[in-house]
């Protein structure tokens, strides 16, 4: 029996998300860190999860938002699979 990597399960994760099940997204990447607690990966899927949900407030409590980085400014703007800032 072969595991997922890593790689493959964040991809997972944005499967769901591309299928609009955001909702099931959030959950199988939750139970995935409850493996991998401190996974920057999956901790950033979930932030970007959160975005598409509107809950920024919880996409940044996953250090998605990393401000110290933040060349211009404090606007995160997040699209499916990635947040930017502008």
């Amino acid at each position: 029996m072969t595991l997922a990597t890593e790689a493959e399960l964040n991809q997972y994760g944005y499967q769901l998300l591309g299928q609009k099940k955001v909702d099931e997204a959030i959950s199988f990447v939750q139970a995935t860190l409850k493996t991998d607690a401190k996974n920057p990966q999956l901790l950033t899927t979930l932030g970007t999860l959160y975005a598409q949900k509107n809950d920024l407030a919880r996409a940044e409590e996953q250090d998605v938002f990393p401000r110290a980085g933040n060349p211009a400014g404090d606007q995160p703007v997040s699209h499916i699979g990635s947040l930017r800032w502008i």
